[in-house]
């Protein structure tokens, strides 16, 4: 899915599924709730400004505007 798919399916969704938390469903059929984040010049893998859906855990450490997942 791209971010421009994303956005046409957000704009389907009605005021109570916007106002829910971003969640990641993962094939162990777990859920976590998740944040979008931008990369930053300190992330090697990606452009500066791609944006991340992170999912948010015990594992994970916020860096520099980002979440680093361990």
């Amino acid at each position: 899915m791209t971010y421009l798919e994303l956005y046409y399916k957000l704009q389907q969704m009605n005021d109570a599924q916007l106002n829910s938390d971003v969640t990641v469903y993962d094939n162990n059929g777990e859920y976590f709730r998740s944040t979008l984040e931008f990369s930053n010049k300190n992330c090697d893998t990606l452009d500066e400004g791609h944006p991340i859906i992170s999912v948010i855990n015990t594992n994970c450490t916020f860096l520099s505007g980002q979440y680093k997942i361990d």
